[in-house]
């Protein structure tokens, strides 16, 4: 798998080594940026605009990965792909919004989907100890649920310590259950007689990727559009208060199986420069210009390093971890579009 390359390949990184390490990694960077593009080129030409390009590329990479397995030539690179690109790309995800959008939402929006967040993320953890599934699997699900699909379950994937199966696990339920919301919540709105501002905001506030978001959202006009993408962009922010709850789980567990005292798990860096980084364009917002093309690179980087973890996933590991994971993003999925819609008809109206 990527991340068994050897370490000393990445860490080696003197100037009289710098040619020989470019040529180590240069053949498994090109192969994952190769299967990235072909994942984007089928997005563009199957019309599926609101599936994941990080999504894609995961499955690309399975199908190629277990049909050809990568030599060791290719490893090196991967394993960067897979660790250093992916962190970089979580790291630019925090231009992606400001304080001035959250508060443009308004008190009740902002509580329906802090609100929705939250008790997703925590029930969602609890019906994973009801069907006995480990705890990494669990996370990466709730994460993937509760805040922004795809990116979510990547960067809480190392605080979980989830491996690959786990996260294709996490990738197919956002898919496949944010594609049914999107099929399933126009009737549901009509049904019920949402206003256009209450359905963007419900869209925004439950549904798992942000162009499944826009896809559902913008078919209620313009204002729930600009609802349920802001909604969404409000998600996106709270990613780093998840993260820090994984950290906080981590280290109580860490400390109750200590024999000798609490061990000390560090908040990884990448974790602190994507706060930082969104306060920073909050308080000194950065040009459109410079948010889009960070925005672009973030999407970027990850997608090539879901490439990687799809080459190096085993369609048929995954086989054998059976259907309890589905399982739990279906109950995650009924649970945050149903809470999500009770607090909007409860406070919006």
């Amino acid at each position: 798998m990527p991340h068994s390359a050897p370490s000393r390949v990445l860490t080696d990184a003197s100037p009289a080594r710098l040619p020989s390490l470019l040529a180590d990694l240069a053949p498994g960077l090109a192969l994952c940026a190769g299967v990235a593009g072909l994942a984007l080129v089928l997005r563009q030409v199957t019309g599926l605009a609101a599936v994941s390009p990080m999504v894609g590329a995961i499955l690309v990479g399975m199908a190629i990965g277990n049909l050809w397995r990568p030599p060791a030539l290719f490893r090196p690179g991967m394993a960067l792909a897979l660790k250093g690109l992916l962190r970089a790309g979580i790291v630019l995800l925090g231009v992606r919004i400001t304080l001035g959008e959250v508060l443009d939402l308004g008190p009740t929006a902002i509580g329906v989907t802090v609100g929705t967040m939250a008790l997703t993320f925590g029930a969602v953890l609890g019906m994973g100890r009801l069907l006995g599934l480990p705890r990494p699997v669990t996370e990466v699900i709730a994460a993937g649920t509760s805040v922004c699909g795809a990116s979510a379950i990547m960067a809480a994937a190392p605080l979980a310590r989830a491996d690959e199966e786990d996260v294709a696990y996490g990738l197919a339920t956002v898919t496949l259950f944010g594609t049914l919301s999107m099929l399933l919540y126009p009737f549901i709105g009509g049904a019920l007689g949402l206003q256009p501002l209450p359905f963007g905001l419900w869209a925004g506030a439950t549904i798992h990727e942000v162009g499944q978001v826009t896809a559902t959202a913008f078919q209620a006009g313009e204002a729930a559009g600009h609802a349920g993408t802001v909604a969404k962009l409000l998600r996106v922010s709270l990613l780093v208060a998840v993260l820090f709850a994984l950290i906080l789980r981590r280290r109580s567990e860490t400390s109750t199986q200590a024999e000798t005292g609490p061990v000390k798990i560090g908040v990884p860096p990448y974790v602190l420069m994507f706060a930082g980084l969104m306060v920073v364009n909050s308080l000194l917002p950065l040009p459109e210009v410079a948010v889009a093309t960070l925005g672009t690179g973030s999407t970027a980087l990850m997608t090539v390093a879901l490439a990687a973890m799809g080459l190096g996933t085993d369609i048929r590991a995954l086989a054998r971890r059976g259907l309890r994971p589905l399982m739990l993003g279906l109950g995650a999925w009924i649970f945050v579009s149903v809470t999500g819609l009770g607090l909007v008809l409860w406070l919006v109206g």
